[in-house]
């Protein structure tokens, strides 16, 4: 599994529920039949097999985010 902890940065509100808006409809769009599971607001905890999906999904945001990626064994 894979973990994602994630925080948006914009200069005003406006644009930061723009990209919030986008990168929630773009993970819409990946998560469709696939397991993600959001632990909260900026924690993703995703299966192995979206890896590649989401570090795309990032990369398109990097401007606006700060992110780390953790690849985990087990949650408890």
């Amino acid at each position: 599994m894979i973990l994602y902890v994630f925080d948006i940065r914009a200069g005003d509100k406006s644009k930061y529920w723009r990209i919030k808006r986008l990168f929630y409809y773009h993970l819409k769009k990946i998560s469709l039949n696939k397991k993600i599971e959001s632990k909260t607001k900026s924690v993703l905890l995703v299966e192995d097999s979206l890896e590649k999906k989401m570090d795309r999904l990032f990369s398109k945001f990097r401007k606006n985010m700060e992110l780390y990626k953790f690849h985990v064994e087990d949650i408890s």
